[in-house]
C-alpha cells in the first residue's frame, strides 16, 4: 500500500532532535522539518500574529560618575 500524500510538514515550537532529522531525511515522500525559530521567522516575515513593541533600556552612564571626582 501507497503513500497516499506527496510531501508532508511537521511544525514544532521548540526543536527537532538529530534523530528525528536523520528519520526525517530517509522518509519518501519527503517531510519539511519547521522548528520554533523558523517558525517565528516566518510569522514575522507575514506579520501572522506580531506586532511590534517599542522597548526603552535605560544604562549607567560611568562617565557622568568619573567626571564628578
Amino acid at each position: 500500500m501507497g503513500s497516499s500524500f506527496d510531501r508532508g510538514v511537521l511544525i514544532t515550537t521548540s526543536s527537532f532532535t538529530q534523530g528525528a532529522k536523520e528519520w526525517i531525511g530517509e522518509e519518501d515522500p519527503p517531510i519539511t522539518l519547521i522548528d520554533g525559530d523558523q517558525l517565528m521567522a516566518e510569522m514575522i516575515d507575514l506579520g501572522l500574529g506580531i506586532k511590534s513593541v517599542t522597548v526603552v533600556m535605560h544604562e549607567l552612564d560611568e562617565e557622568f560618575f568619573t567626571n564628578l571626582e
